[in-house]
């Protein structure tokens, strides 16, 4: 059988600060285009991950233009 015991802490301190989701870069967005290009143009074997956001947000044009630039 379980007994529930409470006690008293008094070591918990309240938390002042949560790191979190930035919603703007940090870094100048051509110099992110740039490394991203790089990175995909040097690649041998480029593989692409995505998802219903393409299709959500009507990129589908743009995305299939881009899988054709890179192979």
């Amino acid at each position: 059988m379980h007994r529930l015991q409470i006690f008293d802490y008094e070591g918990y301190a309240n938390c002042e600060h949560i790191r979190s989701y930035r919603p703007k870069a940090n870094c100048k967005e051509r110099i992110l285009h740039e490394a991203a290009a790089n990175l995909i143009n040097e690649a041998e074997k480029p593989f692409v991950i995505f998802g219903q956001r393409v299709i959500l947000g009507k990129a589908e044009k743009e995305f299939k233009a881009f899988i054709g630039k890179i192979g």
